[in-house]
């Protein structure tokens, strides 16, 4: 018999459908890729992750925190991104600010 979706998982799957990638709703879940892009369809919910924009108050952030010679860990931290968007994003910082 199928593994049927509980109340909690189905809350789960909406509370993270958008903002987490499908390997990690489906991991959490206990449950397979296939099983949980077949289950969202079904229920409408859609799972195609928001890329979050950088605000000039992201960028002050970073900068700042360059300039403490902070760890993109730690920045990545405060401002609730991955470690490898805060390099990529101070890279691009970089190139403005030489260009300028």
């Amino acid at each position: 018999m199928a593994n049927r979706w509980n109340q909690s998982e189905i809350a789960f799957l909406k509370s993270t459908a958008g903002r987490e990638p499908i390997q990690i709703i489906a991991l959490a879940l206990g449950k397979s890729e296939k099983a949980v892009m077949s289950f969202a369809q079904k229920q409408g919910i859609s799972l195609a992750v928001e890329r979050k924009r950088w605000s000039g108050e992201d960028d002050a952030v970073i900068r700042a925190s360059v300039k403490q010679d902070l760890s993109a860990y730690k920045i990545a931290a405060v401002l609730g991104r991955s470690e490898k968007a805060v390099y990529h994003r101070i890279e691009h910082l970089r190139k403005l600010d030489d260009a300028g």
